[in-house]
């Protein structure tokens, strides 16, 4: 029964004692936001560089 609303970082929903709202942070979320695409992009070459050393062990020495 919770309302997230994202735009103002703000998390509303019932409470025995009325409405309970959470307030969020706009720059621990830009930070924790930055650091996922760092990290997915650490990842991301990391699996190409895995590919790739999987495809040169597959060659034989004539192409190479």
């Amino acid at each position: 029964m919770a309302i997230p609303n994202h735009t103002y970082l703000l998390l509303k929903m019932p409470a025995p004692n009325g409405v309970l709202s959470i307030c969020g942070d706009i720059e621990m979320s830009h930070s924790c936001e930055t650091e996922n695409i760092n990290t997915a992009e650490a990842v991301e070459k990391s699996n190409n560089q895995a590919v790739g050393a999987q495809a040169a062990k597959a060659l034989t020495m004539d192409q190479l």
